[in-house]
């Protein structure tokens, strides 16, 4: 899915963490991964990736699930569900808070580690930004509210509006 967002939009914050509860790093808490593969036992991994640019809108959100060909039509129903409950009822307080609890804890790590802080800091001259710009976005995630995440959700990540691409063997699928 398209998503016309660089990374100092206003609406960066909430869809970075919105991709977080759906299946970017939430675990097996994110839904799409507890709906498709824990619950429903459908795919050998689901996952989520938002990725943006700090120089343009050419951003993305994908979702991607592993599955016996068997399985397509019920991933995909499942998907297209969650996504769709997702819309209409948007996460529970817990779940965000433990995503900002996630998330908060992911940056002090990333930052902990020399090449990654090095690869931030080699970035941040490019674009010229300092570690002050990621504490903002670090504390603009830890203000987010239920109602910040789901505007993001019915703005950006509607179900209708996706393409759903299929890769594999599905000759000997049957039905």
């Amino acid at each position: 899915m398209n998503v016309n967002v660089k990374d100092d939009d206003a609406d960066f914050p909430a869809l970075k963490i919105a991709d977080w509860m759906l299946g970017g790093d939430a675990g097996f808490a994110a839904r799409l991964v507890a709906r498709i593969r824990v619950k429903e036992g459908l795919s050998y991994s689901v996952g989520s990736s938002l990725e943006v640019n700090s120089l343009d809108r050419a951003g993305d959100w994908v979702a991607l699930a592993q599955y016996a060909p068997q399985n397509r039509d019920k991933v995909e129903a499942a998907f297209k569900d969650e996504m769709t409950k997702l819309s209409i009822e948007g996460f529970l307080p817990d779940e965000l808070a433990a995503a900002k609890s996630g998330y908060r804890q992911s940056q002090q790590l990333a930052r902990a580690g020399d090449s990654r802080l090095a690869a931030m800091l080699a970035e941040g001259m490019h674009i010229r930004r300092t570690l002050a710009w990621d504490a903002a976005i670090d504390r603009k995630v830890q203000m987010l509210t239920q109602n910040d995440v789901q505007a993001v959700i019915t703005k950006y990540l509607d179900v209708l509006r996706m393409t759903i691409v299929h890769a594999g063997d599905f000759a000997k699928t049957v039905k």
